[in-house]
């Protein structure tokens, strides 16, 4: 997926959205993802507590759960999808401003590339740079991501017009910063909440991985 970042919106200084956030699969199905308060603003977090409960159980497959609803760092960022771009010049449907969510591999990769003096500031709508992600494996657990930048600068759009009009579409990311309270989350997670010292099982495989980045690229 060849993509273009966009540049920081007037007054912020990275273009990269970071949460600690807890997300997976209720018993009953249901996926469900939420700002953890306890990593965010140090506020008490009846999914950590739910965490600590399953890791400390004699049943080994108490631990993988615990696994799979930890808090993980998670990362967003808004971005056009060169394809999509390339389309609606040849008549398509116009492109528009995404939220690109990954996890800390890509986001790593990123960083060093904007304090790579070779390559820089990519998001710069002129004379910045495409990012070529590359994924390779099929599953959570053998996925690898590789971070490739275009060597030659270009610009977000062909016209100053266009780069405007796409700046000025870009999705609003601070909502996801928004920190439940801690009998909002018990609400949510309550059939999960259920499961700690009990024979209640999941009737589904769980899924974990450190760096689950498969299921969030949005083209």
């Amino acid at each position: 997926n060849i993509v273009r970042f966009f540049p920081p919106r007037p007054g912020q200084k990275t273009p990269f959205a970071i949460v600690n956030q807890h997300a997976g699969k209720l018993p009953s199905g249901k996926f469900l993802r939420f700002v953890c308060p306890k990593l965010t603003n140090g506020c008490k977090c009846p999914a950590c507590d739910y965490n600590n409960k399953m890791y400390n159980s004699p049943n080994k497959k108490d631990a993988a759960k615990a696994k799979e609803w930890r808090a993980k760092k998670r990362v967003f960022a808004i971005v056009l999808s060169r394809e999509e771009y390339i389309e609606e010049k040849e008549g398509g449907s116009n492109a528009e401003p995404k939220v690109f969510e990954f996890g800390t591999t890509i986001l790593d990769s990123l960083i060093g590339l904007r304090k790579d003096a070779d390559y820089g500031n990519f998001t710069q709508p002129i004379n910045g740079f495409d990012i070529n992600i590359k994924r390779k494996g099929k599953t959570q657990n053998d996925t690898e991501y590789t971070v490739v930048p275009k060597r030659h600068a270009s610009r977000l759009a062909d016209t100053d017009e266009r780069i405007n009009e796409l700046i000025e579409a870009m999705p609003d990311l601070s909502g996801k910063f928004v920190v439940p309270h801690y009998a909002e989350i018990e609400t949510m997670i309550g059939e999960l909440l259920e499961t700690v010292g009990g024979d209640k099982q999941d009737k589904r495989k769980a899924a974990s991985s450190d760096d689950d980045d498969a299921e969030r690229i949005p083209f």
